[in-house]
């Protein structure tokens, strides 16, 4: 392990701060650097106390590109407030005339009107960040004496920095609210400090500072966080490396030795370089480039090369480390993904080892309870912590998953995000796992509603800890209908597939058979004798019948034909209109159907002419077996900018709800003659041209089917 371990897990504690709360120095030897939103009091005896704090406090704040505003009062005038800072400052008046600094009197600032109101004040010191922050600068820091109190103001101005102190957190603020110890009694200096974050007063020559509860509170919990933070980059399964600009590395945990075979021990030198190979070192370099640019550093995927030479697949991210708003360094999180890689291509075994993984991965959970918060929110799966059957712990993946957010999740019961269909199971897994400590099976199936009502298939492991000294169940929450549509889509295909060769097969044994009979009927009709007594009549009508009962098979053989082979698309660019009455030329329709056309004036777009016709003449005579006793069949084209739109619109018996998702699948019918394949041949030749067909349908009210074509033409359509 490097050495500088303690002052490494420093860093990543203030790293986890994040950018908005990177340190501005208070130019205050007492104080140290603090961050924005720090407010904080001065007790004063004489004029001098004001200018030995205030004024190296605002020359820091003019270094800082802060904008800076004094409020003065006595025993400190305002020429004697700018004297002071030309003394400390050698450029001061150029600060004045470009306005970054601002000294007024407390009346023109405090007392408008001569009165005190508080709105009034705070709104004037959001306008003033405002205006600064539009101006460039970082943010602003201000001070003001409060000399000017008297007895009937005090309630009004505690209440005022009391309101301050509750606000000032979320602003770039830095303040110092000045007061004069001897006019403090001591009910008034608890007033003071409990409304500020800390306070400085002089003993024996020294300024010193005292903390308010508050403060002291906030810093246990921040010794308790390091700690916490400590245990979480010891034990993490992933590599954690601290690097300074050019790639030297500072530190790095037990998991980085075990992910790169090295032994970084006290001492030892080495760069990311060494580990990289050299087809990877622009990543390198750039993620080094942002880092020193102040930039978030995004996830990427590249290989690290062992000491042993073996190459491994990593994903890494990481973010800059600030000191004084200057990047000095860089925080790497690297995890090992090979085996992820592995998995991702082959599907289906990923799938038979769910089980194992999720254990896996539970189990890494369960030994990082600890983990440092921003490890969890990148984590793939959601993770989630319940006590009481409600949600104490919801990371942000589990809030994407539900579309609630973290916090309205919190409180939140089980029966509030569960299928009421699976509830039982949601109840039993839950309680089965605050009994025993882990369920059986270890991974179930449960639905959740998402915030908009949706159902969401997820798939959950859970362990008993503890949480907060009493028993809770950790949740590993995995969205599967991805998966779970690619399984069907798999399916389908193998399916649509096995149907093709059944297909082919039958209509080839067909074809050979039909042929001959019809070659024997016309031979039959051809050689029989030319007389006209009735048992000739009759033997050629049933001839005739046998011809278009051939006919008909001999179609039904094409079309599982059609439907079993892909012919490459010979597209040419079609007007569509032309297309369309090409195509009802070749269509009987009863004198009872009248046809509407609603062209537009251009709907011109490459496509195959024979294959398209098929598909309208396919549509128009579904639509005319659909009005057997009369209607209208409306036509109309329509042409966007990326489409060409066709709608078939009919005013028959329409389809029954639960057959509509039915409608394009294969060997799917409602009629008492064909075999369904029709519309699948339809929408298999409207997909081969990249377009969409879709229907619409409500019983008893007539049908729509809308065909979409783009018209870009693809290149590699086949």
């Amino acid at each position: 392990m490097i050495s500088g371990e303690k002052a490494a897990m420093s860093t990543i504690s203030t790293v986890a701060l994040g950018e908005t709360d990177v340190l501005r120095r208070s130019g205050l030897e007492t104080v140290g650097d603090v961050p924005w939103g720090t407010h904080f009091c001065q007790f004063y005896e004489t004029a001098n106390d004001l200018i030995d704090v205030l004024v190296p406090y605002f020359k820091a704040g003019l270094e800082n590109n802060e904008f800076c505003m004094w409020v003065t009062s006595e025993p400190l005038s305002r020429e004697e407030a700018e004297n002071a800072m030309r003394k400390a400052v050698p450029d001061f008046d150029k600060f004045l005339k470009k306005g970054q600094m601002e000294i007024v009197p407390y009346g023109e600032w405090y007392l408008k009107d001569g009165t005190f109101d508080l709105q009034r004040v705070l709104d004037a010191w959001i306008g003033k960040l405002n205006e600064a922050l539009a101006k460039g600068y970082d943010g602003i820091r201000v001070t003001g004496n409060t000399a000017w109190l008297e007895k009937k103001d005090w309630k009004d101005f505690a209440d005022y920095e009391e309101k301050v102190n509750s606000v000032i957190g979320k602003y770039r603020m830095i303040v110092i609210c000045t007061y004069s110890i001897s006019k403090c009694g001591a009910a008034e200096a608890i007033d003071v400090i409990r409304n500020h974050q800390f306070a400085l007063i002089r003993r024996e020559g020294k300024w010193e500072l005292i903390e308010s509860s508050e403060i002291k509170q906030t810093k246990e919990a921040l010794r308790a966080s390091e700690e916490k933070y400590r245990n979480v980059v010891e034990n993490t399964k992933d590599s954690i490396v601290i690097t300074d600009l050019k790639g030297n590395v500072l530190f790095g945990n037990e998991a980085t030795e075990e992910l790169i075979g090295y032994t970084l021990e006290n001492g030892v030198r080495m760069n990311v370089r060494q580990v990289t190979p050299l087809k990877y070192w622009p990543k390198s370099l750039a993620m080094l480039l942002k880092a020193k640019q102040g930039k978030q550093i995004p996830h990427f995927e590249s290989m690290i090369k062992r000491k042993d030479g073996t190459l491994i697949q990593v994903e890494s991210g990481g973010q800059a480390i600030f000191k004084n708003g200057k990047a000095v360094g860089v925080q790497i999180i690297t995890r090992d993904i090979t085996q992820r890689k592995e998995m991702e291509e082959k599907l289906k075994q990923y799938s038979e080892h769910l089980e194992e993984m999720v254990q896996k991965r539970t189990e890494e959970l369960l030994e990082s309870e600890r983990r440092y918060s921003a490890l969890v929110e990148e984590a793939s799966d959601g993770v989630a912590i319940l006590q009481d059957e409600k949600i104490v712990f919801a990371s942000r993946r589990v809030a994407e998953i539900v579309g609630y957010s973290q916090e309205e999740l919190l409180e939140l019961s089980i029966a509030k995000l569960v299928n009421e269909k699976y509830l039982p199971i949601a109840t039993e897994h839950y309680q089965g796992t605050l009994l025993q400590g882990e369920t059986l099976p270890p991974i179930s199936e449960i639905e959740l509603i998402n915030k908009t009502g949706e159902n969401v298939l997820t798939e959950i492991s859970s362990r008993r800890i503890s949480h907060c000294g009493r028993p809770a169940v950790l949740v590993i929450l995995r969205d599967v209908r991805e998966r779970k549509r690619m399984e069907e889509q798999h399916l389908r295909l193998e399916k649509l597939a096995t149907m093709g060769e059944l297909a082919t097969m039958v209509a080839h044994d067909l074809r050979n058979p039909l042929t001959s009979i019809r070659n024997a009927c016309f031979y039959i009709k051809n050689t029989y004798p030319a007389r006209a007594d009735a048992e000739c009549k009759n033997s050629l009508e049933m001839l005739e019948i046998v011809e278009k009962e051939i006919l008909a098979a001999s179609n039904i053989v094409n079309d599982l034909l059609d439907f079993a082979t892909r012919r490459p698309l010979q597209k040419k660019k079609q007007n569509i209109n032309n297309l369309i009455d090409d195509s009802l030329k070749r269509i009987h329709i009863p004198e009872n159907i009248s046809v509407e056309r609603k062209y537009a004036k251009k709907a011109a777009v490459a496509v195959d002419e024979k294959q398209l016709e098929r598909v309208f003449i396919n549509l128009t005579k579904n639509a005319v077996q659909a009005m057997p006793n009369g209607g209208t069949l409306t036509i109309a084209t329509n042409e966007t900018k990326d489409h060409v739109e066709i709608a078939f619109t009919d005013t028959g018996t329409g389809i029954q709800e639960e057959n509509m998702n039915k409608l394009f699948s294969p060997l799917f019918t409602t009629k008492a003659k064909g075999i369904g394949v029709g519309l699948a041949i339809c929408k298999k030749i409207v997909e081969q041209h990249g377009g969409t067909i879709e229907a619409q349908s409500k019983a008893g009210q007539g049908t729509t089917f809308t065909i979409k074509l783009p018209k870009k033409e693809e290149e590699n359509t086949q």
